[in-house]
């Protein structure tokens, strides 16, 4: 399709074009079709002059799916040309559904939008004061979101059908004065008064896309990242599920229903406990010690009366287009229906009965679960991330309870945890597993060039193992979280408000956009919760004090400082010091598993010797034995990565790191390049996008002055592509405040 600037069916005697070769002539006459035919009209204008010179052409096996065509005049100050479009039937082997409703977040922008929602909210009144003598206040607030919901659909339904309906009845009566070319200067009269209408309903239409898009790119586009990496990257966890294996017959199954059934039926089962052993229950509970605990001062705070101040202030900060729950209001509209003064009474009332009964709206307790797929075989369920999208409402409440926890967790979690809490960070493990590592280097370095030890059968073989567990957040148990909490001195209200917001929870999940039947959650945090993060760290944090604690487990010494584990959310890196440190490390995963239901995937456990010497012939046996098949050392060509850093323990290996970051780093700027950036935005995808991982990975891996180099080419060839006049390199690195770009 295009604009081919010139006539395609002016043709001379002998078939050809003098403005186009044979050879495109008679490809497009073999194998396509101009789907417009006959029926197309001048397509564009300049001044006194017209013709047809816009085409749209398919492929003759393709033709019959062209469902309709159309033809659209457009405001001179955009085009000279017509726009022409055309409705095409994809074949969508999978039927993809509507999903689930969502209201548009732009509306609480709408000036309109807000007046006609107070009105709303002011002529309900006394139906809601009828509403309030026969239900209890959680009732009410559900009928509200309700009532709410259904004005948002005939509200944005209404309006948009009526500027549509307008500019498609304009759009109609100009074509059929176009038609009627024979009464020219009666016809040319009013076409100029339509046109006019036209232009101004297009504008308005504009308008409203700007807002939702070119607005958006403008204020953030540039300088957003974020923004930047989503409308340039395809995102292969949004695609489509087009197959799962079903576990019993191990077919691949592509319809819709089959699909349905096999991701139900694993989430039914995942999301079912399994009772508790009690004694290894009692045992991973007594690690945790007693002075371990909230002090009442804090059970106070805990429990704090919820203002209505404090959600409208917290609803004002949340982030912006975060996806809704089912009841499809985002948080932009929540703060427009929590603001109407009448309400906040029993607003009030339903969050702090949430925090102080555990009694909450119905919908509080259903989620819609989308799927994201991580890696490995797209075919197996396990291999998909489930990302919980609760109402509004509702996180708006896990929200506060979160930040109350999180003040108090710093004294509780061992610094050996990093995940998710305040003034720790995540490259202070991988610092410290970097300075272990040089250390049992050094000694094996020192040992080698000393006759002491000829054999060096007197050095330590310590290894890393670095922990992998399956579905680590969703296989929770609820009563486990419950003592655990119970013994770290939690308020026995707030446990009992936390089981049941992660507990009896009702799940749909998105597949394709249908919605499954509903799936009874029973056990399992909800990834994507604003409270699931602090709230595994506490149920995971007895597994890494009973490893601490263990006075037989020996862990790494490196002076006087002996290390035995280190960790990040899930992700465990446990120093074993001899074979018995292993039996300890088996005895404690196996209770915790027992006790909590988690489970230890053992053939995706990484193991590498900490001084990168080879001594598996030392640990073949017990790791072996522990389902562990490899132990990786500094013959392997490629680094172990530990939390995105490279454990480099050769210069093979530091060289093919090296090699796969410029490569990655390649790709990228082939990607960004392009793309019609601004040196504004060159300079935004430089720091954020492409060399963001070099910036993250040099806080603990140096890198030589030629990888440094090797890097910086790279970043100015991608700043001076199609840039014109060339800006000198130290303009592009001085600060933004002294006139330069701020590259970092």
């Amino acid at each position: 399709m295009g604009d081919f600037n010139y006539q395609y069916k002016d043709r001379r005697l002998d078939g050809t074009l003098a403005s186009a070769p044979k050879e495109w002539t008679d490809l497009l006459d073999d194998y396509y079709t101009d789907i417009f035919g006959d029926d197309k009209q001048m397509t564009w204008h300049s001044g006194r002059n017209s013709g047809i010179l816009d085409y749209v052409f398919c492929s003759t096996d393709s033709h019959h799916q062209v469902t309709s065509i159309n033809q659209h005049y457009l405001s001179p100050e955009w085009t000279d040309h017509e726009l022409l479009g055309f409705s095409f039937k994809y074949q969508d082997i999978n039927g993809r559904g509507p999903g689930s409703w969502k209201a548009n977040p732009y509306l609480a922008r709408n000036p309109q939008f807000r007046k006609e929602l107070a009105e709303f909210l002011v002529a309900n009144e006394e139906q809601f004061a009828l509403i309030k003598s026969f239900s209890t206040p959680q009732q009410q607030w559900d009928w509200i979101k309700g009532e709410v919901k259904l004005f948002i659909k005939s509200f944005q339904l209404a309006d948009l059908n009526w500027r549509k309906k307008q500019l498609h009845q304009l759009l109609s009566k100009r074509n059929k004065m176009m038609r009627q070319r024979k009464n020219r200067g009666l016809v040319f009269q009013g076409l100029d008064y339509v046109n006019d209408q036209i232009k101004q309903l297009q504008h308005s239409l504009a308008e409203i896309e700007i807002l939702k898009a070119g607005k958006f790119w403008r204020e953030h586009g540039e300088k957003s990242p974020g923004h930047l990496k989503r409308s340039a990257v395809s995102r292969e966890n949004k695609r489509s599920i087009t197959e799962l294996r079903d576990p019993e017959t191990g077919d691949l199954c592509r319809d819709q229903e089959s699909i349905s059934t096999i991701a139900t039926s694993f989430y039914s089962t995942l999301f079912t406990p399994d009772p508790p052993d009690s004694i290894a229950l009692g045992t991973v509970i007594r690690s945790i010690p007693g002075h371990l605990k909230v002090t009442s001062e804090q059970q106070e705070a805990l429990m704090f009366t919820i203002d209505i101040e404090d959600l409208l202030e917290d609803s004002k900060h949340t982030r912006r287009l975060s996806s809704p729950g089912p009841d499809g209001l985002p948080y932009e509209i929540l703060y427009l229906i929590m603001k109407y003064p009448p309400l906040h009474p029993l607003i009030t009332v339903v969050y702090n009965e949430a925090l102080q009964k555990g009694k909450f709206p119905a919908s509080w307790n259903e989620t819609i679960m989308c799927l994201l797929y991580k890696k490995g075989d797209p075919a197996e369920m396990r291999n998909y991330r489930p990302l919980s999208l609760a109402n509004s409402d509702y996180k708006l409440f896990t929200r506060l309870i979160n930040r109350r926890i999180m003040e108090v967790s710093s004294q509780l979690i061992s610094r050996h945890q990093l995940g998710f809490l305040p003034g720790r960070f995540i490259a202070e493990n991988g610092m410290i597993c970097q300075l272990i590592m040089e250390d049992a280097q050094r000694k094996w370095t020192v040992a080698e060039q000393s006759d002491t030890d000829p054999s060096l059968s007197e050095l330590d073989v310590d290894i890393g193992l670095l922990l992998d567990q399956e579905k680590a957040y969703d296989r929770v148990n609820l009563d486990y979280l419950d003592r655990v909490l119970t013994k770290f001195g939690f308020p026995r209200l707030l446990i009992k408000c936390i089981k049941k917001l992660m507990g009896n929870n009702l799940i749909r999940i998105n597949l394709n956009g249908h919605l499954s039947t509903e799936v009874a959650k029973l056990r399992g945090l909800k990834q994507g919760d604003p409270l699931s993060p602090i709230l595994y760290n506490l149920a995971f944090e007895p597994f890494l004090l009973a490893i601490l604690h263990d006075r037989q487990f020996q862990g790494y010494l490196m002076g006087a400082e002996r290390t035995k584990v280190l960790c990040y959310a899930d992700d465990a890196l446990v120093f074993v010091h001899d074979p018995l440190d292993l039996s300890r490390l088996q005895l404690h995963m196996s209770r915790y598993c027992r006790s909590s239901n988690a489970k230890f995937n053992y053939d995706k456990v990484d193991a590498f010797s900490v001084s990168g010497r080879d001594t598996w012939d030392v640990w073949e046996a017990p790791l072996s034995a522990a389902n562990i098949q490899h132990l990786h050392s500094v013959e392997d060509d490629e680094p172990l990565i530990y939390l995105g850093f490279p454990l480099v323990q050769s210069r093979v290996q530091r060289v093919n790191y090296v090699g796969t970051l410029v490569t990655k780093i390649k790709t990228a700027i082939h990607i960004h390049s392009t793309r019609s950036l601004s040196v504004v935005g060159k300079t935004t995808v430089l720091n954020s996008l492409l060399l963001s991982k070099l910036w993250y990975v040099l806080r603990v891996t140096p890198f030589t002055l030629s990888e440094l180099q090797q890097l910086r080419s790279l970043a100015i060839q991608f700043l001076r592509k199609r840039i014109f006049p060339v800006i000198p390199w130290k303009i592009w690195t001085l600060p933004k405040d002294q006139g330069g770009l701020g590259v970092l």
